[in-house]
């Protein structure tokens, strides 16, 4: 397998990074579309003269490198998908000249990792994004306490949403950078 692939770690390295790129590209391009998100919903809600959620848009602005982490993943796994599927039409219609064969390959896995990128990838790192921060604050939000500092004895928590409601604004961005935290 892959013996009619000449200079395979070079075909790998390049398709990476041109891939690699794209996702990176595409995850910065995601947060700032987000921010002009929360730019136009902040001057509708004043213009409406309705709030506007500050602690929703706090959240939002938090840059999570989890999007980031999940995108790069991605790029490698459709990278050797499409190394896979570059060895298959090899097989059935050789493709003597490289330069044909590695812009074959670049199409392919640019193509894999934009199937992948939109059924899967973005789906992952949302999912991720939800379990790891939107979850806590949440719970944070709603006065729910951890499962692991509940114990028999312990007190009932004062209600969250009462405090959460008499913070000011720097409070509440102070809560969120807080949740951001490593434990």
């Amino acid at each position: 397998m892959f013996e009619n692939i000449p200079n395979i770690y070079v075909f790998v390295g390049l398709a990476l990074f041109v891939v690699g790129f794209l996702a990176v590209m595409l995850c910065i391009s995601r947060y700032l579309e987000n921010e002009k998100d929360n730019a136009c919903k902040a001057k509708l809600a004043k213009m409406d003269g309705t709030a506007y959620d500050t602690v929703n848009e706090a959240l939002s602005k938090k840059f999570w490198y989890g999007y980031l982490v999940v995108a790069i993943v991605g790029a490698v796994v459709s990278v050797a998908i499409a190394l896979v599927a570059l060895d298959l039409v090899d097989t059935y219609y050789h493709i003597g000249d490289e330069t044909r064969l590695m812009m074959v390959y670049l199409v392919l896995s640019v193509i894999v990792w934009v199937i992948g990128d939109y059924f899967l990838f973005t789906r992952l790192g949302d999912s991720a994004y939800f379990a790891r921060v939107e979850f806590r604050a949440i719970k944070t939000f709603l006065g729910v306490p951890d499962e692991e500092t509940l114990s028999e004895d312990s007190e009932p928590k004062p209600n969250i949403e009462d405090m959460v409601a008499k913070m000011t604004d720097d409070e509440k961005h102070a809560l969120v950078d807080a949740l951001f935290k490593r434990k």
